[in-house]
């Protein structure tokens, strides 16, 4: 297995590489904290803009429905967000997408047919995919032009059956995950444990994985005055602020923060703010009376990225309750702000947070989340915590580096795709 490998070729002019990378279930500018819109999504702009920088020319396939035909717009310098119509008289949701991987094909052929110019391989040098619906496609795609295809699950269903039974995953998706693993050219994982986890799940080979870390947009996630904050969120509580921030989904741990809440209301004045979700917040609303936690919660629903700064700086403390999660970008867009974390030992956290900038769940259970949220609202209190001591802590973490390295396992998986072909393999 590979960790953060640097290749020594160089971009210029001549040799601009052309990437395709698929998101089909889920658009990079679609609402952040939607139920299927979240992390992934801010993933792939923030590496597709990053690759643009360094001359690397990338495509980013999404799906649409329903218009009169494919439609190709400018994102970025270098990056375009390539819509693949279908057309169907069903809604296309997540969970019946695979049926209509067919369709996606199709207009995807039909797409780079038109757009080709001076490109052979249907205008690209690799496919990168993102999340298992989009490398069904890519491996389609794999197998028709001839190309090398890296995958990024993001999150695989074995995963989220071990961690989150609420919301169980079929065995149809584990075995096209395991399908995938194999047919690959690479697999780039956000963590260590994530790539653990497609080894002793997927059978995954060690040398085939490589990871490559996510990272936090450093120059909009930076600290700002509490008070200043405070005015632009209209926050004048002297209670202490929590944060929650991601979709409303079960393996997130939403409903035991709100339980935690609810038994620590009396020990310390609290108020929780939660960003992101969809319109329809019933059952949410329902959870929070049942709890009689009205006062202390407050759902201010989905936020553009560019207002989530002054969320965290006015906020005392971020809590991630999540059950499962590939990277944590929430946890590091906090701290990039100089804001503590509270979160369960989850994605890249146990990796970074310390005594000096949050608490990590010694036991992934309510009891523990309560004693970590209580100790870090007492941290504040004493003055233990430095904004900027806090921000230094993901000051590696640049979509730069991310795309520095990424870039590497392009060159890698592109000269030893070639090496394979001449060698007649």
């Amino acid at each position: 297995m590979t960790n953060n490998i640097k290749h020594e070729k160089s971009i210029d002019s001549n040799d601009v590489l052309k990437i395709a990378m698929l998101s089909i279930h889920s658009s990079p500018v679609g609402e952040l904290g939607t139920s299927d819109t979240g992390g992934m999504s801010v993933y792939i702009r923030e590496l597709a803009e990053e690759l643009g920088k360094t001359g690397v020319s990338t495509d980013i396939f999404t799906l649409c429905q329903n218009r009169q035909s494919s439609s190709i717009t400018s994102l970025y310098k270098n990056v375009r967000l390539i819509y693949l119509n279908i057309k169907t008289d069903q809604p296309i949701i997540k969970e019946t997408l695979f049926d209509d991987l067919p369709s996606v094909f199709d207009a995807f052929n039909e797409t780079v047919t038109k757009d080709q110019t001076d490109y052979d391989k249907a205008g690209y040098d690799l496919i990168h995919s993102h999340y298992w619906l989009s490398g069904v496609l890519g491996n389609q795609i794999k197998q028709k032009y001839d190309l090398p295809h890296i995958i990024t699950f993001h999150t695989t269903g074995a995963v989220k059956n071990r961690f989150c039974t609420q919301e169980l995953e079929p065995d149809f998706r584990i075995e096209k995950e395991k399908g995938l693993t194999a047919a690959c050219d690479r697999i780039v994982a956000s963590t260590q444990n994530e790539a653990h986890d497609l080894i002793s799940l997927y059978n995954a080979e060690s040398e085939k994985i490589s990871v490559v870390p996510a990272g936090v947009n450093l120059e909009l996630f930076k600290p700002l005055d509490k008070t200043a904050a405070c005015r632009e969120i209209d926050f004048n509580d002297d209670a202490k602020l929590l944060l929650y921030v991601g979709r409303h989904v079960p393996i997130k741990g939403l409903d035991r923060l709100l339980k935690t809440i609810s038994e620590i209301r009396n020990k310390i004045s609290l108020r929780l703010l939660v960003i992101g979700g969809d319109d329809e917040n019933e059952k949410l609303k329902s959870t929070i009376k049942d709890l009689n936690i009205q006062k202390e919660v407050d759902l201010s629903g989905r936020k553009d990225q560019k207002f989530l700064p002054a969320y965290y700086s006015a906020a005392d403390m971020l809590v991630v309750p999540s059950y499962h999660e590939s990277f944590c970008l929430a946890g590091l867009e906090s701290l990039a702000c100089g804001t503590p974390v509270v979160s369960t030992p989850v994605g890249i956290m146990p990796t970074i947070i310390n005594n000096k900038n949050g608490c990590i769940l010694t036991e992934n259970n309510d009891s523990a989340m309560a004693e970590a949220i209580l100790r870090v609202a007492n941290n504040h209190d004493r003055g233990n915590y430095s904004p900027a001591q806090i921000r230094n802590s993901v000051k590696d973490y640049s979509w730069a580096n991310t795309a520095e390295l990424m870039l590497g396992e392009y060159h890698r998986v592109i000269s030893n795709f070639d090496n394979k072909k001449g060698e007649g393999k």
